[in-house]
């Protein structure tokens, strides 16, 4: 049997919503040059961990014209990525 889903009207959207710019990575924050390092999440490798970034990279490409460059590192004896931005 399938799930009945209730249409709602006048349910107001909460102001702290990832669509307004709530995200895990410091974009807002970015001028070109600056950059950040992310490690791996759980079980993810560096590669993985790449992957996911450049995931991220693409839907800010897309979205807001923006670029960044992705590089494997090591930074206090742990391998992760920096993205730097360029435009």
């Amino acid at each position: 049997m399938a799930a009945i889903v209730t249409v709602e009207k006048n349910i107001p959207i909460p102001e702290e919503s990832e669509s307004w710019g709530n995200t895990k990575y410091p974009w807002l924050e970015m001028g070109i040059g600056d950059s950040f390092f992310q490690s791996p999440h759980g079980s993810e490798d560096q590669k993985a961990c790449r992957t996911r970034m450049a995931g991220a990279r693409a839907n800010r490409r897309k979205e807001h014209g923006e670029d960044y460059v992705i590089a494997y590192v090591t930074e206090n004896g742990i391998d992760g990525v920096r993205m730097w931005k360029t435009k």
